[in-house]
């Protein structure tokens, strides 16, 4: 076992609840896979931001209700000093590394459509869809996901691991399946090894708010102006 907590063991109620829980952390995102939401659309995006936050609001009550877990086993709690730095360098790393990645592995036409027809949405919109994964996506994927994986597993790299995959899979609604999905999986290695090595959320959440900030915010905003 490599997580504090990892070695307790729930009983099958508790299991059959964190699976629930993992079901719908998980389930939203490949909800989309399965049945693609029109995220470029105004309303499209305004319903995927509305269920996004349902879900978290379901998970919470699970995790924290029903199965009792600490609010520090997930990460969430006030960050150390040396906490922000960290999340600094993690930041761009992750940003140089998807730009080489993007490099050698470009995006086919369709994925760069996606794209930019997220960046052509209002930008309230934008700024909801930013804010909203990057606090709803790392509380499901890293926070939940990976503690709940772990109690099952007891091993917290793997049940990471696990996650990371889930998490890189889920984008296939928006960019297809092709090379772009290497884009949020190099994200997606970054934000969890910050989570396994720091253990806060709160940092993570930060980050992914921040990349995601600069290329549906930022830079259609720079670019405009230019």
């Amino acid at each position: 076992m490599d997580k504090p907590g990892a070695e307790i063991r729930w009983n099958a109620q508790q299991r059959l609840l964190a699976g629930i829980g993992l079901v719908l952390a998980f389930g939203f995102v490949l909800w989309k896979v399965v049945f693609p939401v029109a995220l470029s659309a105004p309303d499209g995006a305004v319903a995927g931001i509305i269920v996004q936050w349902l879900t978290v609001l379901i998970v919470s009550f699970i995790a924290f209700k029903c199965l009792r877990l600490d609010r520090s086993e997930l990460g969430l709690r006030v960050p150390r000093p040396l906490d922000w730095p960290i999340a600094l360098g993690t930041f761009f790393v992750a940003m140089t590394t998807a730009g080489i990645v993007s490099s050698l592995f470009p995006a086919p036409e369709s994925a760069k459509s996606a794209v930019a027809k997220l960046i052509n949405l209002p930008l309230p919109t934008r700024i909801g869809l930013v804010i909203t994964a990057g606090i709803c996506e790392e509380f499901l994927f890293r926070g939940f996901a990976i503690t709940a994986l772990t109690r099952f597993t007891g091993n917290r790299w793997f049940s990471g691991l696990l996650s990371l995959a889930v998490f890189t899979v889920a984008h296939a609604g928006l960019f297809g399946w092709n090379s772009a999905l290497l884009i949020p999986c190099v994200l997606g290695v970054t934000l969890t090894l910050l989570f396994l090595l720091r253990r806060n959320l709160v940092i993570g959440m930060a980050v992914h708010t921040l990349i995601d900030a600069i290329s549906l915010i930022l830079v259609p905003l720079a670019a405009s102006k230019a």
